[in-house]
This record gives C-alpha cells, sequence and structure tokens, in this order.
C-alpha cells in the first residue's frame, strides 16, 4: 500500500469514485402507467463498473465501462448503486437514490364570472394547453385565463400535448334576456329563464292580484313550463326573480 494512502481495517488501499465521476440524468414516463421512463449513466473514467437498480418493483443487475442506459421504468424512487474495478484494484461502491417522475393529471377549474358573462379558467398539470371555445382555438402556457362568454350555448374544451392525461368538457349557457312563449297560449307556455346559479323565483298572479302559481329552483341552462290547463282563461303577471335579473311578464290565456 502506498505510503499515507488512504487503508481500510485490513490495511488495504480503498479506492472511491472522484465526486464528478457520473453523471446522471433522468427521462420521466410520458404519460402516467406507461412505464417508459429512462436514467442514463455516464462516467467520465471508462472502468469495468457494475450497477444496480432496485426499488418500486425495479430489480436490475448489469455491467457497463462508460456509459449505461435503464429503460422501461416506472414513476417512483429506486436505488441506484455502482461499483468498478480496475484490474486488483476494487472501488468502493457508491450509491444514490432518484425520483422517477409522471405528468400530473389534467386539472381544470372553470367558472363563471360574478357579473355570468365571463369564463375564469383555472388550469394545472402541463407546460402547454390547447382550448377550444365555440370553435376557436387557442394554446396557453398560462394557468388562469378569462374568455368573454356569447349569449347562447357556449362548448369549452382543455386538452394538452399528452392525451393520457385526459381532458376537460363543459356547456355554458348565457342567458338573454328572459322572455315568455308563447303568448297568447292555450294551456301552457314556457319562461326562457337567464342562467343563474342561484335559485330562480317565478311567481304568478292573476289580473286580480290572486298568487295562482309559485315556482323555485335552480335552472342552470333550461326553460321553464308553466301549466295553466286547470287555470281560467284571462290576464296573468309573470314575475321572475333571481341574482341577476328581476322582471315582469304580462300573458294572457285563451
Amino acid at each position: 500500500t502506498p505510503a499515507g494512502a488512504e487503508v481500510d481495517v485490513d490495511g488495504c488501499e480503498v479506492f472511491r469514485f472522484a465526486p464528478d465521476n457520473f453523471t446522471v440524468s433522468v427521462e420521466s414516463e410520458s404519460c402516467i402507467g406507461s412505464n417508459d421512463a429512462e436514467i442514463v449513466i455516464e462516467a467520465a473514467t471508462s472502468l469495468d463498473y457494475t450497477v444496480q437498480i432496485t426499488g418500486n418493483g425495479v430489480n436490475i443487475n448489469d455491467n457497463f465501462t462508460t456509459s449505461y442506459t435503464a429503460s422501461n421504468l416506472p414513476s417512483g424512487v429506486v436505488t441506484v448503486c455502482i461499483g468498478g474495478t480496475e484490474g486488483p484494484n476494487t472501488y468502493e461502491e457508491f450509491c444514490f437514490e432518484i425520483q422517477i417522475d409522471g405528468p400530473e393529471p389534467l386539472s381544470v377549474t372553470a367558472l363563471l364570472s360574478e357579473e355570468g358573462s365571463q369564463l375564469v379558467v383555472n388550469l394545472s398539470g402541463s407546460d402547454l394547453y390547447t382550448i377550444e371555445l365555440n370553435g376557436a382555438l387557442i394554446q396557453t402556457s398560462e394557468e388562469e385565463i378569462t374568455f368573454d362568454l356569447k349569449t347562447g350555448s357556449n362548448s369549452f374544451k382543455v386538452s394538452t400535448p399528452q392525451t393520457c392525461q385526459g381532458t376537460y368538457e363543459e356547456e355554458f349557457f348565457i342567458g338573454g334576456d328572459p322572455y315568455v312563449y308563447p303568448n297568447p297560449f292555450s294551456d301552457f307556455t314556457f319562461v326562457n329563464l337567464v342562467y343563474s346559479d342561484e335559485p330562480t323565483l317565478i311567481t304568478v298572479h292573476s289580473a286580480d292580484g290572486r298568487q295562482v302559481m309559485n315556482k323555485r329552483q335552480t335552472i342552470g341552462k333550461s326553460e321553464l313550463p308553466l301549466d295553466f290547463s286547470g287555470l281560467p282563461s284571462g290576464m296573468y303577471f309573470v314575475r321572475i326573480e333571481n341574482k341577476q335579473v328581476t322582471k315582469t311578464f304580462k300573458i294572457i290565456k285563451r
């Protein structure tokens, strides 16, 4: 053993890898559960290396001299241990842990603004998003974005370059002014309502002031049928009340 060399308990020289001998890179899974991650190990010095990769269902034992690639790995934590020999000299094993990541699921929160005419969208899970609103496509890396909505039905869809992350689709209905049709009518008429997440109150009074109908419901996107089949012909007043509108209509039953 050379004088001044580090030795073990038996007096034999200890050989250790240089701190910068290995370069390790990790390629994450392309999709959750695809098991296609990779670990690439590059050695600065050419030796007879052994590599052991264990944990998370992985058990690899192999050899290399300058570079090594482990493929078809799942997401999770694995332990990598590298040993080496150079002639009669055996290097002390070097071990470390690697966290292999995979893409998150697509997460979308889409809420109507307080006034109900805009859509506020929060996105996570990707670096790039494709958004389709009423047939128009945009790509964005923003995590929060606001869209103006049109009166009527609005189709909204979000996807990412990785199809395995899933997609998000929803319809948003924005009403204009409410109206009652047909008017005049025979037994049934309909109230086309303004979109609201709040309960809408529909009350109907006869011409002499008597309340003959009372309905309360959260409507989202719909039209509400009104049944007058048990009521006499004549004039009625329909009052609509919700967070966005209060309006009264005069209707006539034939």
